[in-house]
């Protein structure tokens, strides 16, 4: 947090110390998975039941797919004489992962099924970011920055769909951390007013750290392509 205040800081030096300070809007569409150890592509649902003498058992909430994702926010930055770049995006996001659904089993019956397990995980998003912008000509530009996510969890819930026989959600806020914390490094091209960037997140808090038993990992990773515009 001490980089966000020091970020904070700095943008609200004196304003003769930069070229020009900005207020834009963006929007990202991207895909979201897990990775690591405890992860699944694949993944069962069993109900339990008097027959097979067993108790249920959920899917897994991992998913190592990836899911469609998207978020929303506000850009505010400082670019420097020097063209070196110092911005703060404060946004939402809707981060989600999938696994496939390949086995389901009602009471003592068990069945191949074509469905998915879909993880919903939503943000308060801040991205505190340094880089430098490339100016290719008047119109045009090439921004490369880095930082990282701090992801403060709002809310979790797990959905299940398997046709035909079953369509299920159900809360998990006990999986989705407190701050999730993912190094990012992001390309931006376009103009002064409207341009488009693409961005890779690495997450390094283990989403199963407070698990009992071996040695559980799961990851957040995110793939972002979205756009800016300007206010002013």
């Amino acid at each position: 947090m001490k980089l966000i205040y020091l970020l904070l800081f700095s943008l609200c030096l004196q304003p003769a110390l930069a070229q020009k300070t900005s207020l834009s809007v963006y929007l990202n569409g991207g895909l979201g998975a897990f990775r690591g150890e405890s992860t699944v592509k694949t993944t069962s649902l069993s109900t339990g039941g008097p027959f097979c003498r067993c108790e249920g058992s959920q899917a897994n909430s991992f998913g190592a797919k990836n899911a469609v994702s998207y978020g929303a926010g506000f850009i505010l930055q400082r670019q420097f004489k020097s063209n070196v770049l110092l911005g703060l995006d404060l946004g939402y996001e809707l981060l989600r992962t999938k696994a496939s659904l390949t086995e389901l089993q009602l009471d003592d019956m068990i069945m191949q099924v074509d469905g998915k397990s879909i993880s919903y995980n939503h943000f308060a998003n801040i991205f505190p970011h340094v880089g430098y912008q490339f100016n290719v000509n008047e119109d045009f530009h090439i921004a490369v920055s880095g930082g990282a996510d701090f992801g403060i969890g709002l809310d979790s819930y797990h959905k299940l769909t398997v046709t035909d026989f079953i369509k299920r959600s159900y809360n998990n806020t006990d999986i989705i951390p407190g701050l999730d914390f993912r190094p990012r490094l992001q390309v931006e091209l376009g103009s002064d007013k409207l341009s488009f960037r693409a961005g890779y997140s690495y997450g390094l808090k283990n989403w199963m750290g407070h698990y009992d038993g071996g040695n559980p990992e799961a990851y957040m990773n995110v793939i972002r392509l979205g756009a800016r515009y300007r206010l002013f």
